[in-house]
């Protein structure tokens, strides 16, 4: 089954309302974990439901009704970790937080496998194979419980939920549980989003087809253009920018010494046919123009997965710091990646391949190109005026990321119209 056919069948799942339980619809609390269909991904859903139990790990109150959730620590993501960090301090007191964790649990079994027989009907309007149905209905067992004996207590007393993105099964529980309390809820862009087609179809959708908040702190006009594209008022979007230590990502001179290297940044690997492109776009740059190259992989790839496909012009390969990898690079070659927003912040050169996947909200005249001879050509032209190529990519820049005065954008955002 091809993404495109998994994500149609998902949507269509969500739509069936079979799956609603409590007015919450689990059809969207479990839909992050549907694309994944091999033999692998299923026994992991059926040990997550039955040994694994969500469970509120910190829980700090405050005065002013707004609680602040987030349930990503477990990923080890620095840049994750730090935007409900930033939330609490722009925040101040005026917020409670919790988080929560999954962990080990003989118990969760018994608690899955009592709701398991109500959660199979649910499944009856996910048309897929009787196995994953099975693994799908325990899954929304699971988090049934969740919502009975770890989340209801949470939202007692609270006027406003904010979250850390709600496609993240925890969080969008919580926020349709919030929703459906009369809770107004706010969630957070944490990557560059972009509504996909079958050429690009991946389990990154659910970015825009699983918001189910009220509102959403997003980076530029550039998400708030492709959420209002896919149906949502844009006054739902409230663009305030990407909330970020950009402390160490200094603006480059326009005019430095060559390094005699440019950068390849790969995408993470649910993207590998584009990624296959940028490298042998980047092995013909590299004879076009002279130079190595190195590759910048996503934070969840191994270098294993593409060494078979480089050549001698490669100069190294890895899993970079953006602030170190901008040092030692004339520009940038990409495709769709979050660093992308964060290479234009910096006013560096970066040059994006179409290659027919690119979506829409990357497809942004001086910054893609369709082939790699235009790519040479754009290279070329900016290096002899980089003066005003850095100018373009900073305006370019603003479009992904607004975030001048954001601190006052996210309080007004959240606390407008409490009393």
């Amino acid at each position: 089954m091809n993404s495109s056919l998994k994500y149609r069948k998902i949507k269509d799942f969500k739509f069936s309302g079979t799956a609603v339980f409590g007015k919450v619809n689990y059809a969207n609390v479990v839909a992050i974990y549907l694309y994944d269909t091999s033999l692998g991904g299923w026994i992991k859903k059926i040990i997550f439901s039955l040994f694994y139990a969500t469970r509120v790990i910190t829980h700090e109150t405050a005065k002013c009704r707004v609680l602040l959730f987030y349930s990503a620590r477990h990923k080890k993501r620095a840049d994750y970790d730090y935007i409900p960090n930033q939330l609490r301090e722009i925040l101040g007191r005026n917020c409670s937080y919790a988080e929560s964790e999954e962990r080990f649990s003989i118990v969760q079994a018994w608690q899955t496998l009592t709701r398991f027989w109500s959660s199979f009907q649910g499944v009856k309007g996910y048309r897929v194979g009787v196995l994953q149905k099975v693994a799908t209905a325990l899954l929304i067992a699971k988090y049934r419980t969740t919502a009975i004996y770890s989340f209801r207590s949470l939202l007692r007393g609270q006027d406003r939920l904010v979250t850390f993105c709600d496609a993240h099964a925890p969080e969008n529980l919580l926020a349709q549980m919030g929703n459906t309390a009369g809770l107004f809820t706010v969630t957070n862009q944490h990557g560059q989003y972009r509504v996909l087609d079958e050429r690009n179809m991946s389990s990154d959708a659910e970015a825009y087809s699983n918001f189910v908040s009220r509102r959403m702190l997003c980076w530029g006009k550039a998400t708030q253009a492709e959420f209002s594209r896919y149906g949502f008022p844009p006054e739902n979007l409230i663009v305030s920018g990407w909330v970020k230590d950009w402390s160490r990502l200094a603006l480059p001179r326009a005019k430095k010494i060559s390094k005699g290297v440019f950068g390849v940044m790969l995408n993470a690997d649910s993207a590998k046919e584009s990624n296959l492109e940028l490298i042998a776009t980047a092995k013909f740059i590299a004879q076009e123009l002279g130079l190595q190259y190195l590759i910048r992989l996503h934070p969840w790839s191994r270098p294993k997965e593409y060494l078979e496909h480089l050549d001698g012009g490669l100069q190294s390969i890895g899993h970079f710091d953006i602030a170190t990898y901008l040092i030692d690079v004339d520009f940038s070659l990409a495709h769709m990646s979050g660093a992308v927003v964060e290479v234009l912040y910096a006013g560096a050169p970066i040059y994006l391949l179409n290659d027919g996947r690119l979506a829409q909200a990357f497809q942004v005249d001086g910054l893609s190109y369709p082939d790699s001879c235009s790519i040479v050509a754009a290279v070329k032209a900016d290096q002899l005026m980089p003066i005003a190529a850095q100018r373009r990519f900073l305006n370019i820049g603003q479009w992904y990321n607004d975030d001048r005065d954001q601190a006052a954008r996210i309080r007004k955002a959240i606390f407008e119209g409490i009393e």
